[in-house]
């Protein structure tokens, strides 16, 4: 000890031991592979950076999985050969459940003829045509039929269902995983679907340990070792993984059921997994319709009579149209501090509504919006009648494995009433007129983390706002001609 000139030469005499005993190959040893520019890459540039972006689908962060999808979908339009490459080694490294059927959706929403990406991976998508998830198969098999419309398909494989019995308490909150209640409404279709579901569920987390693993290593992402009292931050925690993997494994018995009632009908299986999955065109819509927060004051900060809707002011990147609805949350801290607290959560609605004849309106403590239609922003038609009264606008929140996102939007029995219509062009949630001009535009936008670390990474505020030009404006009002549309604002506060 306190020897260094010894220290010092018994360790130089060591190294020079090992060295002649396992002398190295290289002389200038690095644990990293240097570049060498003289030696051609296996993997071209464009291919690997769409194998980077394809990874963001299998982060637990839901926002960087929404980001990823969005570029993804940019990828599948306007570079398509480039990602079918990155495709085939994502598909067949079989990362993530939730990531496959999602990029298959993506492809079946997004991909134009002659559907370079689906015929590259034809290999690769007539194996999952006959895998054992319901959701992946019926997609594959759409893709499929979109490149060869006279292709058959054997019969799909079908991992056998538990018998495992699982108590009432337990059922019923292994059911709450399933916040859109999707299992039970199968239910009319297949008796004891629920319990089929709950079973292989149960069966898959108590028997497998890397379940209980991965969720540990899940759950250490949303802890906050400050033990600050802080909303989660957008992580899909594993259990909703394999929730949604024993949800489409236990419906790829579906067909045999039907078979038990009847014919079952190719059509109902595709209407099936159209309603358990995830809506990936309205979610790219969603992020591309991100925008920088309005010029308005937040929630926490905004008077009583601020005009919330009308037309919106020259420092507007819409200046000159009409705002006609509008949400946003606020989360309020009890102190500036890296120990703050949420301790409330505002809510701020408005929207523009038709008094209904012998009505109060607004209706006291009840939302300014309808019931939202996400498929408005798909298709403007309904043949349905013109509503008389009530909300303009409806609010729906997204529900799936994204995450669970507010979306605002017009109903199908106004807008097959206006000169609008649904735009096919990839970009933000919009509808067109007939010179496919952007006349109805959604615009969300989510800023100030809570705090620094990613625990701490959920938004103090997030909200949305739908915008018309103000010569649609002036046609929905010319619909309701001598009739009062009036102005709605809501705000409540949770603790």
């Amino acid at each position: 000890m306190e020897q260094l000139a010894v220290a010092r030469n018994v360790w130089i005499g060591a190294c020079e031991v090992v060295e002649r005993r396992f002398p190295r190959d290289v002389d200038d040893f690095d644990p990293v592979d240097k570049f060498d520019p003289g030696i051609p890459d296996l993997v071209a540039l464009d291919v690997a950076l769409c194998c980077l972006l394809l990874s963001r689908l299998v982060h637990p962060d839901l926002r960087r999985k929404r980001a990823a999808l969005a570029g993804a979908a940019y990828l599948v339009r306007y570079s398509p050969a480039s990602f079918a490459i990155a495709a085939q080694r994502f598909l067949e490294e079989d990362y993530s459940f939730t990531a496959k059927l999602a990029l298959l959706i993506l492809l079946e929403r997004f991909e134009l003829t002659p559907y370079i990406v689906s015929t590259a991976l034809s290999p690769i998508l007539a194996a999952l045509a006959v895998g054992s998830e319901f959701g992946v198969c019926e997609v594959a098999r759409s893709l499929l039929m979109r490149v060869d419309a006279s292709r058959n398909f054997d019969t799909r494989l079908r991992m056998p269902l538990s018998n495992r019995v699982v108590n009432t308490r337990k059922s019923e909150a292994i059911l709450t995983l399933d916040r859109s209640d999707r299992v039970q409404k199968l239910e009319a279709l297949w008796p004891g679907f629920p319990t089929a579901v709950c079973s292989y569920f149960d069966e898959q987390w108590e028997t497998v340990p890397d379940h209980k693993q991965v969720e540990k290593r899940r759950l250490d992402l949303i802890h906050d070792p400050g033990g600050r009292r802080l909303p989660a931050p957008p992580i899909l925690e594993w259990h909703y993984e394999l929730f949604e993997l024993s949800l489409h494994r236990t419906l790829n018995h579906l067909d045999v059921e039907l078979w038990k009632q009847g014919s079952p009908d190719p059509a109902l299986l595709k209407e099936v997994a159209e309603h358990i999955s995830p809506r990936v065109d309205i979610q790219v819509g969603r992020w591309l319709s991100r925008v920088i927060r309005p010029d308005i004051p937040v929630p926490s900060q905004m008077p009583a009579d601020y005009p919330l809707l009308g037309q919106l002011p020259d420092t507007d990147s819409q200046s000159g149209w009409v705002r006609i609805a509008y949400y946003e949350v606020e989360r309020i801290l009890s102190k500036e501090s890296i120990l703050a607290d949420v301790t409330t959560t505002l809510h701020v609605s408005a929207a523009f509504g038709i008094p209904r004849p012998g009505e109060d309106y607004p209706v006291q403590g009840a939302l300014p919006f309808g019931i939202g239609e996400l498929d408005s922003w798909r298709d403007t038609n309904s043949h349905e009648p013109l509503f008389r009264g009530g909300p303009l606008v409806g609010l729906t929140f997204l529900d799936d494995f994204f995450g669970i996102l507010p979306v605002l939007g017009l109903s199908a029995r106004l807008t097959n009433r206006l000169p609008v219509k649904a735009s096919d062009a990839l970009g933000r949630l919009q509808l067109v007129d007939t010179a496919n001009r952007p006349c109805v535009i959604f615009r969300q936008w989510h800023v100030r983390p809570l705090g620094k670390r990613p625990s701490q990474s959920a938004d103090r505020n997030y909200g949305c706002d739908l915008v018309v030009r103000l010569d649609i404006w002036a046609a929905i009002k010319e619909l309701y001609a001598g009739r009062l549309i009036l102005p709605c604002v809501h705000r409540s506060e949770t603790f």
